[in-house]
């Protein structure tokens, strides 16, 4: 299973198939159309909204874990970039940070370089939360891939790192109006 151990930011990801009309794919289609982005968005939404229906005993709504989840992987960051990666503006990333340091989950510090600054930090209980998120993200991609075999898994991983790889890129300034 530590396959299936991939980080709660990632989720969104897994789940695409390497088939398309019960055929497996051999090459890229040289034209893609909309199929893939749907597909992709589809599955996305389908997990994020799994993932959310078994963690409603915490009590947290989508953007608060997610917070939490960019937080626990990049500890210190600058609240803008927080709002930058939950694709937020500034006022409601405050509010969402206001939300969980009411709740003891998340600590800001100013930055000693800049006291304008304030860097997000999770709290000893929302590290203690961590584990059964990342359970319940492996629980899901599990039963997401259940008929993949573990070479169709590696490949998709495989696939998926690539286009991830390729986003990013993307979104680097110089290539943002191509």
């Amino acid at each position: 299973m530590a396959m299936l151990r991939l980080n709660i930011s990632c989720i969104c990801l897994l789940g695409a198939s390497l088939t398309m009309n019960d055929k497996e794919v051999k090459s890229t289609p040289p034209h893609l159309g909309p199929k893939l982005g749907f597909l992709l968005n589809d599955l996305s939404k389908m997990v994020t909204q799994t993932w959310d229906s078994r963690m409603k005993h915490v009590d947290l709504t989508r953007s608060q874990w997610r917070a939490i989840g960019h937080v626990s992987r990049s500890p210190g960051i600058t609240q803008i970039d927080l709002a930058d990666a939950l694709g937020v503006g500034r006022m409601a990333v405050t509010g969402i940070v206001d939300r969980l340091e009411k709740k003891k989950l998340l600590t800001r510090k100013l930055d000693n370089a800049d006291r304008r600054v304030k860097k997000v930090f999770c709290t000893a209980k929302a590290k203690s939360l961590l584990p059964s998120m990342q359970d319940v993200g492996d629980e899901v991609l599990k039963e997401m891939t259940e008929n993949l075999t573990p070479h169709q898994l590696q490949q998709l991983i495989n696939s998926l790192t690539k286009m991830h790889q390729n986003g990013l890129k993307l979104l680097e300034p110089e290539n943002r109006n191509k």
